[in-house]
């Protein structure tokens, strides 16, 4: 198991059991790259470190007892063994975390990170002290959800067990309203109960209900001036006292009266009643939700730009959104869709909120461009529009029930969220319920919403459509029974299915009659049923494929019943006796198969390849037989027999290349040889040339010493 944990999750026990199912399967588990993300919104000051150091220590002492547990489980049982626990990194200062990483378990590069057991400086950590000595720990801060109840019930309320190591038992349910954060303590019989709770100046102020074998107290804490609303917080603690015993909720050590450092930190909660209704999924505030109540989302994670409301409605089908948002940039450019401009919904259907996602549990995502994703559902459970406004987008939509049959007073898990893209990433998100951010994968963060008993009634909008659809039904209603194979009754059917498919699809999906659909298809079908008839006859002409010859006649009538079959309608052709429709597909392939053989003698007829006009005639008539087959006739042509055409043609075109290799060299011989002879005449001619030259020359140079010879005489 790798072990790129988050602060808050998994949590222990899920990571408890998923060992022993590693253990069913191996015989020895491992961790082997275990670090902890920090808390969102973390940055690293010295206020927060101290806090979130203390959150690591509890963080690890809880993986790490994990372990042990298990490890004692497995040896018990003799089925596994848990050998091996590596802390992926020595320093914080070196984590991979403090990296951009896609990776699974990989962190955004921009959060704060102190996932190891030891800090930059190679000091150890509370997260040390977590594995090797939890007692030197202070008290970890626990965060308390308090939820919405405006008439003080405890309905809504989470409980919250007070951790205990003697004999006193005990708990607490929180709630609150605009006027007071109310606690009601239940408890084995005690001699007092007490509240702190920090005031406004930091300092501590206490509420103690005393009493012989006191089993049950109501603290409060008082508005004053200003009321409470969603997201306040209180730091207080509980402290249970019996005798010489006593037990406290969060600080451990018992410095109450001293200081508020070890105070646990409640935050109001929204609680959502969801009206019930039926909407349109069609992107208008109209209909039912004019009058439905705003669900406003208020918790900022990181820096989004982006702000919304929601409305929401249910009925026996399904759960319905509205959501507003108001976004000044749109940005669709990530390829991650969480990183995408996008509404999400998270579901509980049972609301028990175990942590890892059940077959009840379900998160959806309609990003600007109604995109659908899903985790541990699929597109058949939704249906979603969005509209685009001037100042952001609205999304509509409707989610299935899968596991429950919904009643009013039910209570589902729910929390609304936006995602917010900018400049190609999410810049932060909006959340309805959840401060943390891992709904993802933690259902244990998600709120409750009750479905409501009161109804929103159905509009003058909502009444135009049901009567315009059931115009359309009773045309249908109207249509005979009994289907006859005429002109007049096809006009008859075509009408109302013309009628029908006028409709718009949300007509079509929640107002049209579904009986008077499914008797308009009845009708279809049977009319259907006569024209599949008439192709099933001309499908029979064929006769017996055994008997099937290879002439005019036969592929007449197989194309005939082929054009018939074709000409069919889907639900004409669903009509059709498949063991009919299997004996027109065996009859083409049969007689594709006389049409192959044909070709493959063609192509037989090859021979041995040369290169003169008879072979080329040859395979050219080859080629031109196969490539003249239809696919299903090309299909009955062997590999070997198209292996010959191609390996003629590719001789063919070796021996070409050959010959006309060869007559090149011949034709460069001859060229060789003539401009040798023309070279050799002009040397001859050259050489003849000179030699008279020679000879002319020596018979001047003769005549004039003769000529010469001739004067010096006379004169002598």
């Amino acid at each position: 198991m790798q072990g790129h944990h988050d602060s808050d999750s998994p949590s222990k026990q899920q990571i408890f059991e998923t060992i022993q199912r590693y253990g069913a399967i191996v015989d020895k588990v491992q961790v082997t790259e275990l670090d902890v993300k920090t808390t969102n919104g973390y940055d690293g000051s010295e206020q927060a470190k101290e806090r979130e150091y203390t959150k690591m220590g509890h963080r690890y002492k809880d993986i790490y007892n994990a372990y042990v547990e298990a490890d004692k489980i497995g040896n018990d049982s003799n089925k596994f063994d848990v050998n091996g626990f590596t802390v992926w990194g020595s320093i914080d200062s070196i984590s991979w975390l403090n990296d951009s990483n896609n990776a699974g378990g990989g962190s955004n590069g921009s959060q704060k990170q102190c996932p190891l057991l030891f800090d930059g400086n190679y000091q150890a950590k509370p997260a040390f002290w977590g594995i090797v000595d939890p007692d030197v720990l202070d008290p970890y801060i626990h965060s308390v959800d308090v939820i919405e109840s405006n008439d003080g019930s405890l309905e809504n309320g989470v409980q919250y067990d007070i951790p205990s190591e003697c004999g006193i038992g005990a708990y607490f349910i929180p709630v609150w309203n605009a006027d007071a954060v109310t606690f009601t303590v239940k408890t084995t019989p005690a001699d007092s109960v007490t509240l702190y709770y920090e005031l406004a100046d930091g300092t501590v102020s206490e509420n103690t209900v005393s009493g012989n074998d006191l089993t049950k107290a109501e603290l409060a804490i008082e508005a004053g001036d200003q009321e409470f609303k969603v997201l306040d917080q209180v730091k207080f603690d509980i402290v249970v006292k019996k005798g010489d015993e006593k037990v406290a909720f969060n600080d451990t050590k018992f410095t109450q009266e001293e200081s508020s450092k070890f105070f646990a930190e409640a935050t109001c909660k929204p609680f959502a009643t969801i009206q019930r209704g039926t909407a349109i999924v069609d992107g208008k505030d109209s209909g039912v939700w004019a009058t439905a109540t705003e669900i406003p989302l208020t918790v900022v994670i990181d820096a989004p730009l982006a702000s919304g409301t929601a409305k929401m409605l249910w009925d026996d089908d399904n759960l319905y959104l509205y959501m507003t948002v108001k976004d000044p940039y749109y940005d669709m450019t990530n390829t991650a869709d969480h990183e995408k401009d996008s509404v999400e919904v998270f579901i509980d259907e049972k609301n028990d909120k175990s942590g890892a996602y059940g077959t009840d549990d379900k998160q959806y995502r309609v990003n600007l461009e109604n995109e659908q994703t899903f985790n541990n559902c699929t597109k058949d459970t939704i249906r979603s529009r969005v509209t685009k406004t001037n100042d952001g987008y609205i999304v509509e939509a409707a989610f299935a029930w899968t596991d429950i049959e919904p009643a009013a007073d039910d209570k589902i898990g729910l929390d609304l969220q936006i995602n917010d893209a900018k400049d190609g990433k999410r810049i932060g998100h909006l959340n309805w319920f959840d401060i943390v951010g891992n709904g993802w994968q933690n259902t244990a963060l998600f709120g409750t919403a009750k479905l409501g008993a009161e109804t929103i009634a159905v509009s003058d909008e909502d009444a135009t459509d049901k009567a315009v659809a059931q115009a359309v039904a009773t045309i249908i209603n109207a249509l005979d029974g009994k289907v006859e194979y005429t002109a007049a009754c096809k006009a008859k059917i075509d009408a109302a299915r013309s009628a029908y498919e006028s409709l718009e699809d949300y007509q079509q999906y929640y107002y049209f009659p579904k009986a008077s659909l499914d008797k308009l298809e009845e009708i279809e079908k049977k009319y259907a049923q006569f024209v599949a008839d008439e192709a099933e006859e001309v499908i029979d002409a064929i006769g017996d494929i055994d008997d099937l010859a290879y002439d005019e006649e036969s592929k007449a009538k197989i194309d005939a019943a082929r054009e018939a079959f074709d000409a069919l309608t889907e639900i004409e052709q669903s009509c059709v006796d498949p063991a009919k429709a299997s004996a027109l597909r065996a009859a083409e392939e049969k007689y594709a198969s006389f049409v192959a053989g044909d070709a493959a003698e063609v192509i037989d007829a090859i021979g041995e390849v040369a290169y003169n006009d008879a072979s080329k005639a040859k395979i050219k008539a080859a080629r031109e037989a196969y490539d003249a087959l239809t696919e299903l006739e090309q299909s009955f042509i062997d590999d070997e027999t198209y292996a010959k055409l191609v390996n003629a043609e590719e001789a063919y075109e070796a021996a070409k290349e050959e010959a006309e290799k060869k007559a090149a060299e011949e034709a460069a011989k001859a060229e060789a040889a003539k401009k040798a002879a023309e070279e050799a005449a002009k040397a001859e001619a050259a050489k003849k040339a000179a030699e008279e030259a020679a000879k002319a020359e020596a018979a001047k140079k003769a005549a004039e010493e003769a000529a010469k010879n001739g004067v010096t005489n006379n004169n002598g």
